[in-house]
């Protein structure tokens, strides 16, 4: 199952390559993933032993919504630091941040050795994801790593992809973190397949 989606990762990787001349956002995607990793190390020099909790953003819009739990993490311990990640240019290019307290990065092609890269770098206490932005191979990372993870704001509808038989393994990636459910109606949705740990 993971190797045919690894598979359409690096196909949609090679797809990213060749449309970029064309595109811009296409070409901002390929040149915000470089240098990544060397990013990191700075920001974790800086940052000596203080805690790190990551948080990931697809776009602008779910940047927004983390926050007030960016605000009260702080409020209960002034020395975290954290760790921004972004899928889309939407969000990288329009939010500036405190370098002193945050990096913020791109997360890597959703393959599971690049994450475990940035994870053994970072060491996260825990890793939050706004709604649903679903990066299975960084789930795998996560759960090897022994990392908590959280969604935010989850939104399922019973039609919902993840609950095919073909995607099982995936939900149950999903479902083995801690689920902030947008609306009673998903956690219903939720409770009907069987999944409870949510709030």
């Amino acid at each position: 199952m993971f190797i045919l989606y690894n598979i359409i990762i690096s196909i949609y990787f090679l797809l990213a390559v060749l449309v970029a001349p064309f595109y811009p956002k296409a070409r901002l995607w390929l040149m915000g993933r470089r240098s990544q990793f060397r990013k990191l190390k700075e920001f974790m020099d800086r940052a000596h032993s203080n805690k790190i909790i990551w948080i990931h953003a697809s776009s602008y819009g779910e940047f927004e919504m983390s926050k007030p739990i960016i605000r009260e993490l702080r409020n209960s311990d002034p020395n975290l630091r954290f760790v921004v990640s972004f899928y889309s240019p939407s969000g990288f290019e329009r939010i500036e941040l405190e370098p002193e307290i945050f990096c913020k990065l791109y997360l890597p092609l959703d393959l599971r050795f690049l994450h475990l890269g940035f994870l053994r770098m970072a060491k996260p206490s825990a890793f939050i994801f706004m709604k649903y932005d679903f990066w299975f191979n960084l789930l795998r990372a996560l759960k090897a790593e022994k990392i908590p993870y959280y969604f935010v704001g989850l939104h399922l509808e019973k039609d919902s992809y993840l609950f095919s038989s073909f995607m099982r393994p995936f939900l149950k990636l999903i479902t083995s973190g801690r689920l902030y459910i947008h609306s009673q109606n998903s956690a219903g949705i939720l409770s009907v397949k069987g999944i409870h740990n949510t709030r």
